[in-house]
């Protein structure tokens, strides 16, 4: 499960606002503001939903939640 949060934020910092184009438009302080907090706030949530509460034994990744989960992934839905 990390893998795949962590392929899809490295994706979503450092590969896609690159490959966008018009990347030269400016952007107000206080969306960039927002952004941060944003952010900083769905982290936290994130990091203690992963490593508090997502205690899963090694038989999860043959469940059909994981498998339907990985297909929706990877497909793009």
């Amino acid at each position: 499960f990390i893998i795949f949060w962590l392929s899809h934020y490295l994706h979503r910092t450092f590969i896609y606002p690159f490959i966008q184009p018009g990347r030269n438009k400016s952007y107000p302080l206080l969306l960039v503001l927002m952004a941060f907090i944003f952010n900083c706030l769905n982290g936290s949530v994130n990091g203690y939903g992963v490593f508090h509460l997502g205690r899963y034994d090694l038989t999860w990744i043959y469940s059909w939640q994981f498998i339907s989960g990985a297909f929706l992934f990877i497909t793009g839905f």
